[in-house]
């Protein structure tokens, strides 16, 4: 195993079973080792997900051993919090997070004032809308979405900013309004498109899908161990992290 990657870091949890982390630039892996057995399997972390799962491993003269969820976290815990000092880690992280949270706040078009009314499905999912209703030389972007006082306030007088440059995702980005929010409310703004990233980067899953499709995308960022942002302007087009973003955006709002 060492030959084709490298343990980053272990935890001893008894006689019987230790944990390890195993990395070769992509997601690490959670090597469980079995001491009694000189055994050891290969899992990625969201096998960690069952809150109800169990561990069991034949012991010292073969008994039966098992292991909760739980009595696994905290030593899990400790090496993801070695692993997360790793330089390339660190910069996938940041181009990540700008990545689901240019995703994140990508606005949907709306050019009849009749689809206001009763937005689809597919628009009544989206953080913000692109108001075409007056023309686009007099666009706005729309908050769909609960503010606080705080928020609020960052928009001024009237709950939108101006379209009029564009209505994409890039266009709603350079008015600055995502950044103000974000530093009135980093928690919604910033710490959840963060955690999801390192989640993901992590190869844990996005909300249950299977696959690690997104995770791979996102190490391949890293070009000879240097991360570059250059690799996400290509975009990752895949139903599960297009569900992935939903689900997000129904957290965030």
């Amino acid at each position: 195993m060492n030959e084709k990657g490298s343990i980053v870091c272990s935890e001893v949890i008894d006689d019987t079973l230790e944990l390890q982390l195993w990395t070769k630039d992509k997601a690490p892996r959670l090597v469980i080792v079995n001491r009694a057995k000189k055994t050891r399997k290969l899992t990625p972390l969201s096998w960690l997900e069952g809150a109800d799962r169990k561990l069991a491993m034949r012991g010292p003269a073969g008994k039966t051993v098992s292991y909760a969820m739980e009595v696994l976290e905290e030593p899990v815990r400790r090496m993801l919090l070695t692993f997360a000092q790793n330089p390339v880690f660190k910069g996938l992280l940041w181009h990540s997070t700008l990545f689901l949270s240019d995703l994140l706040n990508s606005p949907r078009s709306v050019f009849e004032k009749s689809e206001l009314a009763l937005l689809p499905e597919e628009k009544r999912s989206r953080l913000w809308l692109a108001d075409m209703t007056d023309g686009e030389e007099e666009g706005r972007f729309r908050p769909f979405f609960p503010l606080s006082g705080e928020e609020a306030e960052v928009f001024g007088g009237e709950l939108s900013v101006p379209a009029t440059a564009g209505k994409g995702g890039a266009d709603l980005k350079s008015s600055g309004i995502t950044r103000k929010l974000a530093s009135v409310c980093p928690a919604r703004w910033y710490d959840t498109a963060r955690t999801a990233a390192a989640a993901a980067l992590l190869g844990f899953s996005l909300f249950h899908e299977e696959g690690d499709g997104f995770s791979s995308f996102l190490w391949a960022g890293a070009k000879n161990g240097i991360p570059s942002k250059e690799h996400f302007k290509e975009g990752f087009p895949d139903p599960v992290l297009a569900r992935f973003v939903k689900n997000m955006a129904g957290y965030v709002r």
